[in-house]
Formats: C-alpha cells, sequence, structure tokens
C-alpha cells in the first residue's frame, strides 16, 4: 500500500530539473525586523480593540454578544482586568 501510494505522488510531483533562470528574493524584499511583533499587548490596544466590537456579532466564549456586556456594564470593567 505504501508503494503504491509513493509511486502515485512521485508521478505527479516529477522530478527536478534544472532552471535557466531564478528568483533572488533578497533583491526584491528588504528586511524588516520583527522582533517587536512578539511584544504583549499593551491593555490600551486591547481596550481599543474591544471597544471597536460589533455590538450585535456572534457571541464569545461566555455566550454573550458585545451588546450584552454594553447593556450590563461589563465593559467599564474591562481596563480595571487588564
Amino acid at each position: 500500500m505504501a508503494e503504491a501510494a509513493f509511486s502515485h505522488y512521485e508521478a505527479l510531483l516529477g522530478t527536478a530539473t534544472a532552471r535557466g533562470h531564478s528568483l533572488d528574493l533578497s533583491q526584491l524584499i528588504e528586511p524588516t525586523d520583527l522582533a517587536d511583533l512578539d511584544a504583549p499587548f499593551s491593555a490600551e490596544e486591547i481596550w481599543e480593540a474591544v471597544k471597536r466590537l460589533p455590538a450585535r456579532k456572534a457571541p464569545g466564549l461566555d455566550g454573550l454578544c458585545m451588546l450584552d456586556h454594553h447593556q450590563a456594564g461589563l465593559l467599564r470593567c474591562v481596563p480595571a482586568t487588564l
């Protein structure tokens, strides 16, 4: 069975051939420092994202949509919990 699968996909993929042209991506894309992507979100960033959530979208993990949170006054607690 394994041999049949191997030969099937080997035939689909073919073999490597020499190429006449190539792309040097380092010439097309300049390097970027991505270290800040690992930084934790600030409380300000989280609060801004929460405030922008649409009111009538699907509920979150707690089963409440943002309208429910707003009406219950739960959004006032968010900055304190961050």
